[in-house]
């Protein structure tokens, strides 16, 4: 399952951390972070359905998806990785765009949606519940929803919020709790091993003041990590 924690308007420095980890079959077809050539906005891409789980514009608009396998897929469902993308090519706010994507929520696969830019950041399930607007805290996404009573989930936005309380933020620090393995079946760790499926990359997106900056680390099947992606921008407002 992807795991995520958003830090939202949490720190006066720091008004946007969104960090996870994206699971899924190794065998699916991804290509990994980049700048999309027809597109001012980063991020990976679904080479089986197209769109992405997960990209950011140049001018600080972002969402990510998951998937809820609870709900499963009406016949002619559109991809629920279009959905990032249309956002970041939209000129709508995000609880406006998660209002007219609920209107046709039953067109997809179950998902979970947060979309935000620099003054708002919104959340939409097709599983339950209207489209909300988030207040400034910790929250925690995966394949259950947002801040569902989860061990895993409930473990990882704990984890994070203890780091940045400690000493603000630290990449390693972070790109390190994100890749710690289970240790038992019980674990409730942010890494999933698996050689048909596991965790995929680990993505931070982080906004300190003017700044714009995402970083990622794809693993292959064996649970190695591949050379860092990191992109930075300034961004106005």
């Amino acid at each position: 399952m992807c795991l995520l924690v958003l830090a939202w308007k949490t720190h006066p420095d720091m008004p946007l951390l969104l960090s996870g980890n994206r699971d899924e079959r190794h065998a699916r077809a991804t290509a990994a972070m980049d700048w999309w050539a027809e597109r001012d906005w980063v991020g990976g891409r679904d080479l089986v359905a197209g769109g992405t789980w997960l990209a950011v514009a140049r001018d600080g608009r972002y969402a990510v998806v998951t998937n809820y396998p609870k709900l499963g897929a009406p016949a002619g469902a559109r991809s629920r990785g279009h959905l990032v993308p249309e956002f970041l090519a939209s000129d709508s706010r995000p609880l406006a765009y998660l209002e007219r994507v609920a209107a046709q929520g039953h067109r997809y696969a179950g998902f979970s949606l947060l979309a935000g830019d620099a003054d708002e950041v919104a959340y939409y399930g097709n599983h339950g519940g209207p489209p909300r607007a988030l207040r400034p805290g910790y929250y925690a996404l995966g394949n259950d929803g947002l801040d569902v009573p989860s061990p895993r989930l409930r473990r990882a936005r704990t984890q994070v919020a203890a780091l940045l309380a400690a000493g603000g933020y630290d990449a390693a620090a972070l790109f390190a709790l994100w890749s710690t393995r289970p240790r038992s079946s019980t674990d409730a760790a942010p890494f999933i091993e698996g050689a048909v499926y596991g965790t995929r990359c680990t993505t931070v997106l982080r906004r300190a003041h003017d700044t714009l900056s995402v970083e990622e680390v794809s693993y292959g099947a064996d649970g190695r990590a591949g050379a860092p992606r990191a992109y930075s921008w300034s961004v106005a407002g």
